[in-house]
């Protein structure tokens, strides 16, 4: 969601959420394409990305990689 979005807003969103990843038949379809659902929310979801992006950009500069623009 968006910064700045409203906390009950976030929050109805997330319980809506895993309510949809607890239905079977959305199990079965992510199954499907190999899609494993679950992982962090919320503010440890922020943290886990931003440590993802640290990780990575270390990477690519320890590397030397560079990308076409």
């Amino acid at each position: 969601m968006p910064a700045g979005t409203p906390a009950p807003i976030v929050d109805k969103l997330t319980k809506e959420l895993a309510r949809a990843l607890a239905d079977p038949g959305v199990q079965a379809g992510l199954k499907k394409m190999a899609v494993k659902p679950g992982g962090p929310t919320g503010d440890a979801f922020k943290t886990r990305i931003d440590a993802d992006i640290k990780t990575y950009a270390d990477v690519v500069k320890a590397a030397k990689l560079t990308f076409p623009q």
